[in-house]
């Protein structure tokens, strides 16, 4: 075990996995963390930048899971839902792309619950995007109904 990772052992870390495909800032406002023979290695910090060539040098490795200290997974969700709204009012994208890409990432979000069952931040990422779904509705139902009925 690394220096790195033991000192994370004693503080008692939590990780939460996130997909790979969900980070989308430049500037982190978290730490993102990759496996490395099955102990979390400190991948870029906060305040760090995360690049595309990031994303898909990771992806080129087999990397599909970064992973987020339970503790800054609050910073993960809005993000998360920051990116979601962007995606919702791109209107460059198509309303059927912006409906697969709200999709995908609710249904990450709800297997995230299955797949943690007693972990706190699949069940607050859920009930954060349900708030979102209820302002979408309500400022441009039209879009959202779009959204639904795909």
């Amino acid at each position: 075990m690394s220096v790195q990772t033991q000192a994370h052992a004693e503080k008692g870390l939590r990780f939460f996995p996130v997909a790979l495909e969900s980070i989308h800032e430049h500037v982190l406002g978290m730490d993102l963390y990759v496996k490395h023979d099955r102990d979390p290695v400190l991948f870029r910090a906060v305040g760090a930048h995360f690049t595309q060539d990031d994303a898909r040098h990771l992806a080129e490795q087999g990397t599909q899971l970064l992973y987020v200290p339970a503790h800054q997974h609050g910073v993960y969700r809005q993000m998360l839902i920051a990116r979601l709204d962007r995606v919702f009012h791109d209107s460059e994208q198509s309303p059927i792309e912006r409906g697969r890409v709200i999709r995908a990432s609710c249904t990450r979000m709800i297997e995230d619950v299955l797949r943690l069952p007693g972990q706190v931040e699949p069940l607050e990422a859920t009930a954060e995007i349900s708030r979102q779904f209820t302002q979408w509705a309500q400022t441009d139902g039209g879009q959202f109904s779009y959204v639904l009925d795909m």
